[in-house]
């Protein structure tokens, strides 16, 4: 596909959507796709479906180096953050990390980017929000 502007990356549309995209994935053409990505391109991202509406993406996060699981400020029902702190505490995501977009920064949340002591010493972002120190 011709980049648009100036950008220099390729795109792979998915196409249409097939009856059985479990059976596809698994039948050795995606994993030749992701190794042909990785030999001749610094990076390859492949967006997914979110984990809790399918299986898709389990099956093809073996062939991923870090995996993000991104979700949008004050939209995610908070109760949909237990998928992906089970996932993280069950290893089930190779390096997973956590991107929250959208974040409405003229609210005041009780976090800051002044200095000040911290009261909260060796608690990260993710042992707070999945019980990991």
């Amino acid at each position: 596909i011709k980049n648009p502007a100036d950008y220099k990356f390729d795109v792979i549309y998915s196409g249409q959507v097939a009856p059985n995209p479990s059976e596809l994935l698994m039948n050795g053409r995606f994993d030749d796709i992701v190794k042909y990505g990785k030999a001749n391109y610094d990076y390859v991202l492949i967006d997914t479906a979110p984990v809790s509406l399918v299986t898709d993406t389990l099956l093809i996060s073996d062939s991923a180096d870090i995996t993000m699981y991104v979700v949008r400020a004050n939209y995610l029902d908070k109760r949909m953050l237990a998928i992906p702190k089970e996932l993280y505490q069950d290893n089930r995501l190779k390096n997973m990390a956590m991107v929250v977009n959208d974040v409405d920064f003229t609210k005041e949340y009780g976090y800051g980017y002044g200095y000040g002591e911290n009261h909260n010493k060796g608690n990260s972002f993710f042992s707070k929000l999945f019980g990991k120190k």
